[in-house]
């Protein structure tokens, strides 16, 4: 359990509150739910629109603001159709399942998103979403493009680097933690992506970071950037997934740049 607490620890921010009705939210907005994996929240295509809709996939700390905010934003700039699935552990119906549970609902989001529009989505995902979106690409969940910000494609490296520094233990002495893992996750994993499988996929992917990352190290972003062959822009920030609110123009206008 240590371990466990040592991970949340790591990732520091609290849940968000569960995402706002629709009023609150913008006028688009509805909610859809599978009664399984998926629930969310969708803002349909602009008349006419057909370009492939965005699947977002947040991170550890949940739904934030500047996700939304972003969301609004590319929805009025782009007509395209958003989809915003929660992920279960942010509203305590579950534990936080390594990635790979997480994977299993962008997944079901994906597809969702396919039968909906008759058109493959981008996956965009931030840190442990990114890697829950690239793990379900990987696994054939259909996708034409991934934008990942601050992602990496292991998260038994993240979860070992953050958990080491929070609890002092010797490397060996957290040798055995993966393998424990699913005994406070009940049943979920911590895990690789195989790189060379989605780099076999061809997709377009563009990777987001900051100058600097306490949360996950530059080196394992580099490591996927190298791997997936993706475009890289470094956004004005020294914060994990901080490049949206250091610059939202650049931003924007870098996301909508890879989209065109």
């Amino acid at each position: 359990m240590q371990f466990a607490a040592a991970f949340i620890a790591s990732h520091g921010q609290q849940f968000a509150d569960p995402i706002d009705p629709p009023a609150a939210f913008g006028p688009c907005w509805e909610h859809v739910s599978d009664r399984a994996l998926l629930d969310g929240w969708w803002c349909p295509p602009a008349a006419g629109g057909a370009a492939a809709p965005i699947v977002f996939a947040h991170g550890y700390g949940g739904d934030r603001e500047g996700l939304r905010r972003l969301s609004n934003t590319l929805h009025e700039r782009t007509g395209r159709g958003i989809l915003l699935p929660r992920l279960a552990y942010t509203n305590g119906a579950e534990p936080f399942g390594g990635g790979e549970r997480e994977s299993e609902t962008i997944d079901a989001a994906l597809r969702w998103a396919r039968a909906e529009t008759g058109t493959d989505a981008i996956a965009f995902g931030f840190s442990m979403g990114g890697y829950a979106a690239m793990r379900a690409v990987a696994n054939g969940a259909p996708a034409s493009a991934i934008i990942e910000d601050s992602s990496f494609l292991s998260s038994r490296d993240v979860f070992m680097f953050g958990a080491s520094r929070k609890v002092p233990l010797p490397q060996w002495a957290w040798s055995g933690v993966p393998l424990a893992y699913p005994l406070v996750s009940k049943g979920g994993h911590l895990g690789d992506i195989d790189g060379a499988v989605l780099a076999d996929r061809r997709l377009p992917v563009l990777a987001i970071r900051c100058r600097i990352d306490d949360t996950v190290p530059l080196d394992y972003q580099q490591h996927l950037v190298d791997t997936l062959r993706a475009e890289l822009w470094v956004g004005a920030c020294d914060e994990h997934t901080g490049a949206f609110d250091a610059g939202n123009d650049a931003y924007v206008d870098r996301v909508l740049a890879f989209l065109a």
